[in-house]
């Protein structure tokens, strides 16, 4: 609130690198940890990912044909699984995000987490995930299936990576960009 109103001529709310932050830095990661939850998933019911290449045509779907001595109802089961944990992943990685996009330049371990209505939002978002995947009945309707513990904590260690190498982004800001312009210029957004 210390701050003056943008100038809605020349500060624009969407710049490109605030889109490449979004969808290339960020968005790649979540995607890699949604994928990587899909494959262990997958190859947990002894389907490597070379075997899912071109599967889509004839297999894990309505009326497939047998895959790997694996009926449709089979396959259909596999694949929820799978999909699930590709949800589990991205849900986790996304309070990553959100814990990074607080602020731009401060440290979330200088801000803290003492914006109350945030900090109930990310609780109710894991518990609208845990209901999801768990709860018997509800997962039915999303087509979820309950998931070992592995495939919770796993997509934590993306979360961890998102956040350490963020606060290794601000800190190359608060530290070195009067000292190196450049390093304004390239990694803020």
């Amino acid at each position: 609130m210390k701050r003056r109103p943008r100038n809605v001529k020349k500060d624009k709310l969407v710049t490109w690198k605030l889109l490449v932050y979004s969808y290339v830095y960020l968005g790649i990661i979540q995607s890699v940890a949604g994928f990587t939850m899909f494959f262990i998933q997958m190859s947990d019911f002894g389907i490597s990912p070379g075997e899912l290449v071109r599967t889509s045509g004839l297999y894990f779907k309505l009326e497939a044909a047998d895959f790997k001595g694996l009926n449709e109802a089979q396959q259909k089961e596999i694949l929820f699984h799978a999909q699930t944990a590709f949800f589990v992943g991205i849900v986790l990685t996304r309070i990553a995000v959100l814990i990074n996009c607080r602020t731009r330049v401060r440290s979330v371990f200088h801000q803290g987490f003492r914006n109350i209505p945030l900090n109930v939002g990310m609780l109710v978002e894991i518990t609208i995930a845990l209901v999801i995947v768990h709860v018997p009945g509800v997962n039915t309707v999303f087509g979820a299936r309950p998931l070992d513990y592995k495939f919770w904590l796993i997509p934590l260690c993306f979360s961890v990576t998102l956040i350490a190498m963020e606060e290794s982004r601000k800190f190359l800001i608060r530290n070195y960009s009067k000292k190196y312009p450049i390093i304004k210029s390239i990694f803020y957004w």
